[in-house]
């Protein structure tokens, strides 16, 4: 199976050669183009990944499944990625899909972020659509907080025009210089294009340790029945603490 593969290449390619070697400027040499390139397409697309169904889709079953079996005491972070997921993967979506995960260092942000790559995209978090950017990393000097708006405005733009279906995987958001997040913004309103592009069908994860202590005390406090603990229950801290530490600064 594998060399007839090849041989299907070997000779589209050659077709081209050839072509190439008395193709007439013109209608009839751009229309040639064209169809070659049609042929060519899905030919590329089954070796190498492009941003198709094959190569970018959900299977909520298996998904669920998987993060049901590596994800343990985390019943609030499972229902609610698999709703939202199912929703915007499902349809057409009316906005980019931003989820915010919080706790402190080891409680598997990361972790969940890296199923839900492996669940959308057949690379995982090796595919060319999937965007990992550590904050402390990228955006480490609050002085050049300027330059890294330009940067993260050209990340998201370029990456979205090449895939409307690329995912964005933030990491440690909140130590991101004040006012750099702010670019996020126009990508993540209800605009249908924004000079040209679409991007209500992108995906963006913010990793925080924001609340990760008050998340923490709050499940210990109610640890016997830490599985009847609800999303409001935890929003409602998350925004108490979002807020005081922004008064504090």
């Amino acid at each position: 199976m594998g060399s007839v593969k090849w041989l299907v290449v070997c000779v589209l390619f050659t077709f081209i050669l050839e072509i190439n070697t008395f193709l007439v400027a013109g209608g009839v040499g751009t229309a040639l183009l064209a169809g070659i390139y049609t042929a060519y397409t899905p030919v590329k697309c089954y070796f190498k990944e492009c941003c198709t169904a094959d190569w970018i889709h959900l299977n909520a079953t298996a998904l669920r499944e998987d993060l049901q079996a590596r994800v343990f005491g985390q019943h609030l972070a499972i229902d609610v990625v698999m709703k939202h997921l199912q929703a915007h993967m499902t349809k057409d979506p009316t906005r980019a899909l931003v989820l915010s995960f919080h706790g402190g260092t080891g409680t598997g942000k990361n972790h969940v972020s890296r199923i839900i790559a492996g669940g959308l995209y057949q690379e995982g978090m090796r595919s060319k659509y999937v965007h990992f950017i550590s904050t402390n990393k990228e955006f480490p000097h609050a002085d050049m907080a300027p330059l890294y708006k330009e940067k993260l405005k050209e990340l998201v733009e370029n990456s979205v025009k090449e895939c409307e279906q690329s995912l964005f995987i933030f990491d440690e958001i909140d130590k991101m210089p004040p006012g750099v997040i702010d670019t996020l913004a126009p990508y993540l309103d209800f605009h249908e294009h924004l000079s040209g592009t679409d991007y209500r069908k992108a995906i963006f994860l913010f990793l925080s340790n924001t609340a990760g202590k008050e998340i923490y005390d709050h499940t210990l406090k109610h640890w016997n029945v830490r599985d009847r603990i609800k999303l409001n229950e935890m929003e409602q801290i998350i925004s108490k603490t979002t807020v005081y530490t922004n008064s504090s600064k």
